[in-house]
């Protein structure tokens, strides 16, 4: 498969500093609200991926990131939504497939009346807010052999749905670049073949796939984040290692992260406290970029 330099095919959307600042400030208001929830109707949370990354190495944002993970408990999940709703009103608009039937794969609090477009999800009919990703820790099998068949179907229908929605709702600007970028449509009109064979079933149906895979297990006492973007069983975790956090820094405010951390971090991405070259910091790209009104 080409590896693709998007930095280079898109170097004209690449975010200034003054975006990335606008961003910060926008995503860093956001998680206060989502703390102020959580810490008031008694929920758990944790900031997760980069973020925790962040808080652990930089005490704060990592200064190219451009996002927010947190993590929740998935029996928490709709109550965790109906309380930001309850709370903020029309500030933010959740996405959750089995909440509310939205196009998306992980979660996400929305804040309405601002723009963050990312370039795949160009025509996608959902709200292209500025968002925070909610991952959820989900119940997994011990076996190993069940873990590994799950992790192999998840991401088959997890590429499924993706390539159904790049066919329905087409990014014209990313397909603007075929002829000066030929690996975009080599990566992304990959087995159209499949696509096409499989006609008869929508996103939808890989999306209940996907629910079905990731939030329909028995308790065994180890939870996994079925939707990582590290893979379906990259994050597995004994409960008792995952079930108590911290309060830590991150821009001068306290958030929670694990307290196990360390562990955690390692499992991702080994020494994490290593800064990496700038050739291996990725810079965010957007389609369009609104902060608010």
């Amino acid at each position: 498969m080409d590896e693709i330099d998007y930095e280079n095919c898109f170097s004209e959307l690449i975010l200034s500093a003054e975006d990335m600042e606008g961003l910060h400030k926008t995503l860093f208001e956001m998680l206060k609200d989502i703390h102020f929830v959580c810490e008031k109707y008694n929920i758990y949370y944790s900031l997760s991926g980069g973020t925790c990354l962040g808080a652990v190495r930089h005490k704060g944002f990592i200064p190219w990131d451009d996002d927010v993970d947190i993590l929740i408990m998935g029996q928490e999940k709709y109550k965790f939504f109906e309380c930001i709703k309850k709370e903020f009103g029309n500030k933010y608009e959740v996405q959750d497939f089995s909440y509310n039937n939205a196009y998306t794969v992980v979660s996400k609090i929305v804040l309405n009346n601002t723009k963050n477009v990312e370039v795949l999800k160009e025509n996608w009919p959902i709200n292209k807010g500025i968002f925070i990703d909610v991952f959820a820790w989900e119940n997994v099998s011990r076996n190993k052999l069940v873990q590994k068949t799950k992790a192999f179907i998840y991401k088959f229908c997890l590429a499924m749905f993706f390539k159904k929605m790049y066919y329905k709702f087409p990014p014209k600007y990313v397909q603007s670049k075929y002829k000066e970028y030929p690996q975009l449509k080599r990566r992304y009109e990959k087995r159209k073949w499949l696509t096409r064979l499989l006609f008869f079933l929508s996103p939808r149906y890989f999306q209940k796939k996907l629910v079905s895979l990731g939030e329909k297990n028995r308790k065994t006492g180890m939870v996994c984040v079925p939707n990582s973007s590290y893979g379906y069983n990259s994050e597995i975790f004994s409960v008792d290692e995952i079930i108590e956090t911290i309060d830590v820094e991150f821009e001068k405010f306290n958030f929670k992260i694990l307290k196990n951390y360390d562990k955690y971090l390692k499992n991702l991405y080994g020494d994490y406290m290593i800064i990496p070259p700038e050739n291996r910091r990725h810079r965010h790209i957007a389609l369009e970029l609104k902060i608010g009104d």
